[in-house]
């Protein structure tokens, strides 16, 4: 816990240290696309994908973005359904990020938390939306929200390493 409020916070150390948790799970050659923040860019979540994707030889696209709005922490605090948010992601188009994803296996949208699932879900659907490509969902940690029985946090956004690799051809 007091890892991820540090790399929220921006802490390169702590940074560090989630990448070198985080980067077990990336396979090589893997596409990282950071989730924007409540400012509506990617900031500490971009530096995260960064590190991890030098250690795993991956690349970034840092092309999700939306308008500014309060942190979904506080607005959860206010007692606000916080999956029911539209947080308005948009998705930066051109032909060579649709090339690339197109023939990438692995696409991994990078967080430091999640919760009810609700970023990852919108993350997710606008990226299909846009390039018709799946995205899996890679954080430092997850909290099960008992509002929300229905989205098994652990199962939906971590793929089993084991497999990931063998669906590569990879070997475990």
């Amino acid at each position: 816990r007091h890892l991820a409020h540090d790399v929220k916070s921006g802490n390169l150390d702590a940074i560090d240290k989630a990448s070198l948790i985080m980067m077990n799970y990336v396979p090589a050659n893997s596409v990282l696309i950071p989730i924007p923040s409540h400012e509506g860019k990617a900031t500490y979540t971009l530096k995260l994908a960064q590190f991890i994707a030098k250690r795993t030889k991956s690349r970034v696209l840092d092309i999700l973005y939306s308008d500014p709005r309060e942190m979904l922490y506080k607005q959860k605090r206010k007692g606000v359904d916080v999956s029911r948010i539209n947080l308005g992601f948009n998705v930066i188009q051109n032909e060579k990020i649709e090339k690339l994803l197109k023939t990438t296996r692995n696409i991994i949208l990078i967080d430091n938390v999640v919760d009810s699932g609700a970023t990852y879900e919108q993350a997710k659907a606008a990226i299909r939306d846009v390039y018709g490509v799946e995205a899996w969902m890679l954080s430092l940690g997850a909290v099960i929200d008992p509002k929300n029985k229905g989205y098994d946090v652990i199962r939906s956004t971590y793929p089993n390493r084991r497999n990931l690799y063998e669906d590569n051809g990879e070997g475990a």
